[in-house]
């Protein structure tokens, strides 16, 4: 705990009798100190002076300032003073939206040492569940010091310890009335977050499988709050539900259940599409489009004419203008042509207006530099583009699939209004760049041509003189995009377009300083 007063006589003493009374006791004279503590170390439960600049000033109330504050919300306060008064007691224990008020409690120096011994220990009843005596076991190769170093890189050596041990304790706050968790798979990452599969276990109540998303505080509520406004919450099984959620002061988790199902008993689609046959990948498709996607695209739809295609996907993408300069693009379709001489994958040539591809062993291939037309704005959609609630990030590792070909979504960050075709075309594009390995750029050309071909989603594509890797993925994108056909029947456009900005998004974060191997660098020459 930290305890912050002006008065370093008052300080030391009951903070003295505090350690006595067993608690670990961090000590600030000034808010900053107070700040500067907070930011390196993990915080129970502050007591903070409110006069924290000058006792005879009626008017300081700069105790308050840090306890407002946002950094420190999810950390109980006490409010400590020799001049309580009825409007300060107000503001500090007043009802806010969401979260802990500014203080949980409010007490005068003159009450002696046994009335803060007292308000300490119900601020840990109350709002620090911690469950030491919970068992933590993993399945995988993983620890809590692994996690910290997923979610946060950037933190300095001599902090981890600290890191480690909040994130511990973000786990035994979230399970707090359970007597042992199992962490098993990591289901997915992203920037500051990971995805666990995370088995829960109560006295005479059996096993829990839950997916537990943790991270960044802020990332997961922003996955929280897309989750509350956007999921659907009335599915049945193929549906996801939210279970409960917990905080630190840095860290985050909120768990959900897999309805209907068993998380011991899935594969991320990456897995099962690889090691699955066609037939069983394309149930798996027809599934996650007509039992858990629909439940998205069914809400709220509407033709946006407001805004183009490009503005929408665009922003969909998080496509800034800076990402989309003509000169970044260059360098990193200047680097894959590089990286692909140098691996004899391909010789590319770029020029203003064309990009040409000498595959070893095949034709000469070329295709529109679009660079140029990006930059003067000349790419263009017609709208009105069919929009509404989807999910926003399907891909390889957020699709659950189980032995059944029954499906589930997980991490719901991007989850919001947006063109419907974006959860099909994501999917598409995934297939193609990550889940094809093969580092056959003429086969890949070839697939390319024949998907192009096409003028509207429903149409059959043709697998003949495809090797078996590439006639999978073109039956399974056959299938994805003829579920798309239920929303734009029609045009085949505004789905290439979206085809295009997501590959747009994958050239520019290829990063040209890095070397890659022939099977990573592949995809890249195929976006």
């Amino acid at each position: 705990m930290l305890m912050v007063d002006n008065d370093q006589d008052f300080l030391e003493t009951r903070a003295e009798r505090l350690e006595e009374a067993g608690y670990d006791v961090y000590t600030a004279v000034s808010i900053e100190e107070a700040e500067h503590i907070l930011e390196h170390t993990n915080i129970h439960v502050i007591v903070v002076d409110l006069r924290m600049r000058d006792d005879n000033d009626d008017k300081d109330t700069t105790g308050l300032f840090l306890a407002e504050k946002d950094a420190y919300e999810s950390i109980p306060k006490i409010i400590l003073t020799r001049y309580p008064s009825y409007q300060h007691v107000r503001k500090a224990l007043g009802p806010v939206i969401e979260g802990l008020p500014p203080a949980v409690d409010f007490i005068a120096k003159q009450e002696g040492q046994d009335s803060m011994l007292d308000a300490v220990q119900r601020a840990f009843d109350t709002y620090v569940p911690i469950n030491h005596t919970l068992s933590i076991t993993w399945k995988e190769v993983l620890s809590f010091y692994l996690l910290v170093d997923l979610i946060a890189p950037e933190t300095a050596r001599e902090h981890l310890t600290d890191r480690t041990a909040e994130l511990e304790d973000l786990f035994r706050r979230l399970f707090h009335d359970t007597t042992q968790v199992t962490i098993g798979r990591l289901l997915a990452r992203s920037e500051g977050r990971v995805m666990l599969e995370v088995f829960a276990y109560r006295h005479q109540s059996g096993e829990v499988q839950l997916v537990v998303a943790c991270g960044r505080r802020d990332l997961i509520r922003q996955e929280d709050g897309c989750f509350e406004h956007f999921a659907p919450h009335h599915g049945g099984a193929g549906s996801t539900a939210k279970w409960k959620t917990a905080e630190t002061g840095r860290f985050a988790a909120t768990t959900y259940t897999l309805v209907g199902g068993e998380l011991a008993e899935t594969a991320s689609f990456r897995d099962f599409y690889r090691n699955r046959p066609v037939r069983e990948v394309e149930a798996a498709l027809d599934s996650l489009s007509s039992d858990t996607l629909a439940r998205w695209h069914r809400q709220r739809r509407f033709h946006e004419a407001d805004h183009s295609p490009v503005a929408l996907y665009r922003d969909w993408l998080e496509l800034s203008d800076e990402a989309l300069l003509p000169a970044r693009l260059q360098r990193c379709v200047d680097a894959i042509g590089a990286e692909s001489v140098a691996l004899s994958l391909a010789a590319v040539q770029a020029s203003p207006h064309r990009l040409v591809f000498q595959i070893p062993g095949g034709p000469s291939v070329s295709y529109p530099n679009p660079i140029p037309d990006l930059a003067t704005g000349r790419i263009v959609g017609d709208p009105p583009l069919l929009c509404g609630i989807s999910h926003g990030r399907v891909d390889a590792d957020t699709v659950l699939v189980d032995g059944h070909a029954r499906t589930w979504l997980i991490d719901f960050t991007h989850a919001g209004r947006g063109p419907l075709l974006r959860d099909y075309l994501s999917l598409e594009l995934v297939i193609k760049l990550d889940l094809i390995e093969t580092p056959d750029l003429l086969g890949r050309h070839t697939l390319e041509q024949r998907l192009l071909a096409a003028t509207t989603l429903a149409d059959p594509l043709p697998s003949e003189g495809l090797s078996p890797e590439l006639r999978k993925a073109l039956s399974a994108i056959e299938r994805i995009r003829h579920s798309a056909a239920q929303l734009e029947p029609r045009d085949i456009k505004p789905y290439l377009l979206g085809l295009f900005f997501a590959a747009i998004k994958r050239v520019a974060s290829f990063n040209p300083d890095l070397h890659y191997s022939r099977r990573e660098l592949a995809p890249a020459v195929h976006g």
